[in-house]
């Protein structure tokens, strides 16, 4: 009976009229399966990154723009709703031009410094020399550190009267100049150590753009007889645009 039955299954499957259904189901019944599985692991995986995004990025994101719509004292129990009046009183202000002058100054200063020293230190950390490995990891690890440790550690730095650089200062006979006292003096402190916080990451984006060049075409611009430096502006600059334009974007976008 068993044999019988078997053998009844495969002349059914291949029997031309009505059969077709029956063989190209199970293949679709095992594609869906494997497709639910397949979404299943691209939940799994991708579920908590973008339910952090939607906690830590986009919630604060909503909310400040509701909380732009508001009268409001932080901490204070009572929010007036005002609408856009907030947006018009910044925009009228007289002060606006000066806010807007300073963000620009400091997006400027900060997104070329970044870039420029950036693409210097991986030039210097694409060398394959004893400790470059130490060295990486201590160019990149400011760019992981607290904002609020790299805030202490730069205020006790810059303090004028028991700060390090103070110290260093008076002992060649110069005055502290006062960076918390001066709007100049301070805008160019806030740019020192954002451009030393966020160099790492800039010199690491780089660098891996370095090391993706292909080595043939700098050996045969040696064999050319081009020299270092016209390799750098005709080789291996251009072959960096897209890195440029990368580490461009998104340094704008944690300056702004």
């Amino acid at each position: 009976m068993v044999v019988s039955a078997v053998t009844t299954t495969e002349v059914v499957r291949t029997v031309p009229t009505g059969s077709s259904t029956r063989r190209v189901a199970p293949r679709r019944r095992r594609s869906s399966r494997r497709n639910r599985r397949d979404h299943l692991v691209f939940i799994a995986f991708a579920g908590p990154n973008l339910l952090l995004i939607a906690l830590f990025t986009y919630r604060p994101l909503f909310s400040n723009i509701y909380y732009s719509t508001l009268n409001w004292t932080l901490g204070a129990p009572v929010a007036t709703p005002v609408g856009l009046g907030n947006y018009v009183e910044f925009f009228t202000s007289p002060d606006t031009r000066g806010v807007l002058v300073t963000t620009a100054v400091f997006t400027i200063a900060t997104v070329g410094g970044s870039m420029v020293l950036g693409l210097l230190v991986a030039l210097a950390l694409n060398k394959r020399v004893r400790g470059v490995g130490f060295a990486r990891a201590a160019v990149f690890s400011p760019f992981v550190l607290s904002g609020v440790g790299v805030g202490l550690v730069w205020l006790f730095i810059f303090d004028p009267v028991v700060g390090v650089l103070g110290y260093l200062l008076r002992a060649v006979g110069a005055s502290s100049p006062q960076w918390f006292n001066d709007p100049t003096l301070s805008l160019v402190m806030v740019i020192i150590v954002y451009i030393w916080k966020n160099l790492g990451f800039a010199a690491v984006i780089y660098l891996a753009g370095l090391q993706s060049i292909d080595r043939d075409l700098l050996e045969a611009a040696s064999i050319d007889g081009a020299n270092s430096r016209r390799t750098f502006f005709s080789i291996v600059l251009p072959l960096l645009s897209p890195t440029t334009f990368f580490v461009l974007v998104t340094s704008i976008l944690n300056s702004l």
